[in-house]
């Protein structure tokens, strides 16, 4: 995801009172990136299913 990436964000302020005209022009940081990166590691959830515990082992060699 990026936004603003030709950092053209600006604020134009410009403020009459009183026979007072003040402007002011401000530019801020606004470019933003973000990278996101997915691994798995490790057997898949189906290999991990097909396993077997000790108790199972037991139970099969006494029948």
């Amino acid at each position: 995801m990026a936004t603003d990436i030709l950092n053209t964000y600006t604020n134009n302020i410009s403020i009459n009172y009183l026979d007072q005209r003040s402007a002011f022009f401000h530019h801020n940081e606004s470019r933003y990136v973000a990278l996101s990166l997915s691994y798995k590691l490790g057997k898949t959830v189906a290999a991990s299913r097909n396993r077997s515990t000790a108790s199972e082992e037991e139970r099969k060699r006494a029948q």
